[in-house]
């Protein structure tokens, strides 16, 4: 009876649900950043705090070395969130927002919202082969983390081979040499996306479309009323058209893209995406309205 009685006892002592759930969340974060926590369970220890010192020194945080809501929030980000208004769409969040402020919504206007990326924000540029090789990574090898991201995507995908209207406002602090707005496609087939530079917005969209001036002019902090008319569809019948504040811009029609949408369709995605570059930016977006057909000049 006693053999039986320390068996059992030992047994709720590795449960699952005895387990601190917010340090495994956190855990388990930092493991999927290569940091090196040991084996996810819940329980402080050497690995885990060497591992989060290690994070929250990456965002200019000193860690006072007790473990908190706050570090917490630092670490998983934001996950609840109420969702921007928005005409003839849904808006959902993909993953995770890099942190707990990258995301918010104006109280004022329900369809306005702010996005951000930070300095700290975790991607595969922060790193150097060199930390790679530190004891605090479980891996020797160069870390590829994912890419920054702080947008919302259309909940549905729009139809292959159909034309749309969209329409937003958007205001840009600085230049990101990231997206700020993508056609997404379906699949892995890429996308065309708008990518906020010091001397204009432009539209990226294959090879014949790199970096091509869509808007010049002071655009930065000043608020810019795009509609973009669309067909996601094979090479030689995809197109886009571009209005801002009023006035039609550039348009790919007529020319081949050498750029195809596959089967599945596209989505719309709102808001920043970049991969090397460091630097804060912020975007501001209102008024989105997806409508079907071509609605022409504003």
């Amino acid at each position: 009876m006693k053999f039986i009685a320390f068996a059992v006892a030992f047994s709720l002592v590795g449960l699952p649900s005895l387990a601190d759930s917010k340090l495994l969340e956190v855990q388990k974060v930092l493991a999927s950043l290569k940091l090196e926590v040991g084996r996810p369970d819940g329980a402080w220890g050497p690995k885990t705090e060497k591992a989060l010192t290690y994070f929250l020194n990456h965002r200019n945080i000193d860690f006072d070395g007790e473990f908190s809501q706050n570090e917490y929030l630092e670490v998983v980000e934001q996950a609840k969130y109420v969702a921007p208004e928005a005409s003839g769409l849904k808006l959902c969040k993909i993953g995770r927002f890099p942190r707990k402020n990258s995301f918010e919504r104006s109280s004022e206007d329900t369809s306005e919202f702010t996005v951000r990326l930070q300095s700290g924000d975790y991607d595969g540029a922060d790193y150097t082969y060199k930390e790679a090789r530190d004891s605090v990574f479980s891996s020797a090898k160069f870390i590829n983390f994912t890419k920054q991201r702080a947008e919302l995507r259309d909940c549905r995908n729009i139809a292959y081979g159909k034309t749309y209207t969209v329409d937003f406002d958007i205001k840009v602090s600085h230049f990101s040499a990231g997206s700020i707005f993508q056609i997404h496609a379906g699949g892995s087939q890429g996308s065309a996306n708008l990518t906020a530079y010091q001397d204009a917005i432009r539209l990226i969209a294959g090879q014949e479309f790199n970096n091509v001036a869509v808007y010049r002019g002071d655009w930065l902090n000043e608020w810019l009323s795009f509609r973009i008319v669309f067909r996601a569809d094979r090479a030689d019948k995809t197109f886009f058209r571009f209005y801002v504040n009023g006035e039609e811009t550039f348009t790919t029609e007529g020319r081949n893209a050498s750029y195809a949408y596959s089967k599945k369709g596209a989505n719309l995605a709102f808001g920043l995406y970049r991969g090397k570059n460091p630097n804060s930016v912020e975007a501001s977006y209102r008024n989105i309205k997806l409508s079907k057909g071509d609605l022409g000049q504003p």
